[in-house]
């Protein structure tokens, strides 16, 4: 087997990754860096559409305050202060780092960089920065070029299944380099983790398949605490049909928030108004409660979702076809190419629905990154408590470079201070038994057996009716259920169609089930145990915000072989 020993691992290559191996590589000599698959195609950061919530170089303070400020009103005010101080204040910061690289925002005709008023008319903040509606590609060309520049050897392809971890430290990690189909160990006195969100458990999602969980649960079993899991948000504008394009965002649907776009149920009526005075301007939690309200109460489109009407917007000299070919030209070429020609999108009304979106809650992290467990740092996606309980559109590009930026630097200087690690006689015996395990799945028979598209398929429509965007009791305790029935009686069966070694996904898939178990778990757990309705979180059996009880997070942690929920105080600025 092979193993390869670093001074900083890096486990995951969206931005808050590529950043941390950039900024690691200033304070030690190696650093390697780890995609799940090819780089820039395995991403979400790859997917982003206009939108990076920043200050500026010489803003006022008062710009800087309203940031922070509106960043703590969308999150429901469940934000961690301290992280949310980090995140306004070092935001231009992150911008002209990205500049550095090559990255040009767009200007105004005096060369400035162009910014618009934030999330909505509620908010104040003067952050909104953009490019163009194919951001994620132009913040790959100069962070890859940035990789090589500095040699950080990258490796692609790599299914990392769990953390090595002595006395309470992690010191690595063990995975399946998917191109070889051989197991593969990487010793390091640093470890980030950056591995994204969980979208991928819920059967309408806005990003990749692969996106199944895996930080969270590597770091739960290896001793970190998880914050508020409950709250997934929901992109309110992912198409739910034709079948071709289900969870593919509306192209261009946040630029016309105001200037007459309208959702309407089944019956015609605008319906937003009813939950929220903003109407089309509220935020995406309010919105994805509205929806799931109206589809539940029998108001739902055709196709089980709800409509979005361009027809009624009104643009000056220009028209909405030639608008969107300017502004969002990507989007809807891939939407084209998908089978949604823009005719229908300009000329009828949309179905579209609640997709799985971003994972606010996650590894609890301090602002230095660092989890609690010696050698084990997180940034992006994979940690919580920055969003609190909803995430203000345009925030998670600033999250990723600025907690990207603040990871590698952390654990640059961690790793810089410690000796070479060694693997112990108990971590050679555990890396040697899960060779095996994993090894074995490939001779499970076909008698008696079921195949991994089914519990996918299982797994995903269970979370995305009992632990969605709708919940109650006795739907948590249902899929708490599904979970541990799947857990107990389908995984120990389930076996690969292909029973080849390399680029097998099929026998990929059955390894991440351990992950996607795991987390949903958490999600359900976290989301039964906070009575109320707030932010992403919508208990339909407590419908409403409860300050005075759950004004605090929740907390999961691993005690044996069970899963633990407590609560602890929301931390204020200190």
């Amino acid at each position: 087997m092979v193993t390869i020993e670093t001074d900083v691992l890096v486990i995951g290559t969206g931005g808050a990754g590529c950043r941390a191996a950039i900024e690691a590589k200033k304070h030690v000599d190696n650093v390697v860096i780890v995609s799940k698959g090819p780089i820039s195609k395995s991403e979400l950061t790859i997917m982003t559409m206009p939108g990076f919530d920043a200050t500026l170089p010489g803003d006022e303070e008062g710009n800087v305050r309203r940031f922070f400020e509106d960043t703590m009103a969308g999150g429901s005010f469940l934000n961690d202060e301290d992280l949310v101080d980090v995140l306004t204040k070092q935001s231009s910061e992150a911008v002209m780092f990205l500049e550095g690289l090559g990255v040009r925002f767009d200007r105004t005709p005096d060369g400035k960089i162009y910014r618009a008023q934030g999330e909505s008319e509620k908010y104040t903040s003067d952050i909104k920065l953009r490019l163009d509606d194919n951001m994620g590609r132009t913040f790959y060309n100069a962070l890859i070029g940035e990789l090589a520049r500095r040699q950080i050897f990258l490796k692609e392809d790599v299914f990392i299944m769990d953390l090595l971890v002595i006395d309470g430290g992690v010191v690595g990690a063990f995975g399946i380099d998917i191109r070889k189909g051989e197991p593969i160990t990487f010793l390091s006195k640093a470890t980030i983790l950056a591995t994204g969100g969980a979208g991928g458990l819920y059967s309408i999602r806005t990003g990749s398949p692969r996106d199944t969980g895996d930080g969270f649960a590597m770091a739960y079993r290896a001793g970190a605490e998880i914050i508020d899991m409950e709250f997934l948000q929901s992109n309110p504008a992912a198409l739910v049909y034709p079948e071709s394009v289900r969870g593919v965002v509306t192209p261009g649907w946040y630029l016309f928030m105001g200037k007459g776009i309208k959702y309407t149920n089944k019956n015609g009526e605008a319906f937003l108004e009813r939950y929220d005075s903003r109407k089309e301007m509220s935020t995406r939690d309010v919105k994805a409660r509205a929806m799931h309200t109206e589809i539940v109460h029998g108001r739902a489109s055709e196709h089980g979702g709800i409509y979005l009407d361009f027809k009624g917007i009104r643009l000056e000299g220009t028209t909405l076809e030639t608008y969107l070919k300017k502004n969002s030209p990507h989007m809807l070429n891939y939407v084209k190419l998908c089978g949604l020609p823009p005719e229908k999108i300009l000329n009828e009304v949309i179905e579209i629905g609640p997709a799985a979106h971003f994972t606010c809650g996650g590894i609890k992290i301090n602002t230095r990154c660092e989890t609690g467990v010696k050698g084990l740092f997180a940034a992006g996606e994979v940690t919580g408590g920055i969003h609190g309980a909803n995430r203000l559109a345009g925030n998670a590009m600033t999250d990723i470079f600025v907690f990207g930026g603040v990871v590698g630097n952390q654990a640059g200087t961690y790793a810089k201070s410690i000796g070479k690690v060694k693997l112990s006689k108990v971590l050679k015996e555990f890396i040697k038994a899960e060779e095996k395990r994993v090894v074995s799945i490939l001779d499970r028979k076909e008698k008696n057996g079921v195949k991994a598209a089914g519990v996918r398929k299982k797994i995903e429509e269970s979370m995305f009716t009992y632990a969605g965007f709708g919940r109650d009791e006795s739907g948590l305790k249902k899929e708490l259920s599904i979970l541990e029935e799947i857990k107990g009686d389908e995984l120990p069966r389930v076996y690969p169609v292909d029973r080849s070694r390399i680029y097998n996904y099929d026998w990929i898939q059955i390894l991440e089930f351990d992950n996607m178990m795991e987390v949903g778990e958490m999600i359900a757990r976290g989301a039964l145990y906070r009575k109320e309705t707030r932010g992403c979180q919508n208990r339909t059996d407590f419908p409403e915000k409860d300050d005075k009880n759950w004004q605090k997070h929740t907390l999961l942690r691993k005690e044996g072989d069970r899963m633990t929920v407590t609560t602890s105080p929301r931390r204020a600025i200190s």
